[in-house]
């Protein structure tokens, strides 16, 4: 899966509550099961400040007395803004399908919306503003309401 992510131009990091060495061990044991030896840095947050100042710990545990984060995936673009936050409670798996999904869904110019369960090549709505011409061409366009396109964007 690391590949899909390299294709995208998307650099993974990961960020744990527990210690250095305890991500180390963790690491190698995601290594074994890992279909490639590339390595995702992981930042060591035992203090959790950095988990404090994304809000990242899970209300449940903490309202039981206890301070455990939920993991959560940050999308962030190159101009560092976040675009998406998934928070996902330790009893739910996460899927990389979804986030590969997103991460191709915000590659798409600004000025284009992807429908739930969009995937490249697939049509997305151009609003009436948007300047077709110029930002992106749309093929087989169809209208679909008043002032709104459905479109398909070349390279997409």
């Amino acid at each position: 899966m690391i590949a899909e992510f390299d294709k995208r131009d998307v650099k993974l990091i990961a960020l744990t509550p527990d210690s250095v060495d305890a991500a180390k061990v963790w690491s190698k044991e995601i290594t074994k099961l890992a279909t490639t030896t590339k390595a995702i840095p992981i930042i060591a947050d035992k203090s959790r400040s950095i988990s404090l100042l994304y809000d990242m710990l899970d209300p449940a545990e903490k309202a039981k007395g206890t301070v455990s984060t939920v993991r959560d995936i940050f999308i962030i673009d190159p101009e560092r803004k976040v675009r998406l936050i998934f928070s996902y409670p330790h009893n739910v798996g996460a899927s990389v399908q979804e986030v590969l999904r997103v991460v191709d869904s915000l590659q798409t110019p600004d000025s284009v919306s992807t429908p739930a369960g969009w995937v490249p090549g697939q049509q997305v709505l151009v609003g009436p503003d948007a300047e077709a011409d110029r930002d992106m061409a749309v093929q087989d366009a169809t209208a679909i309401a008043k002032g709104v396109v459905l479109g398909t964007v070349e390279g997409v």
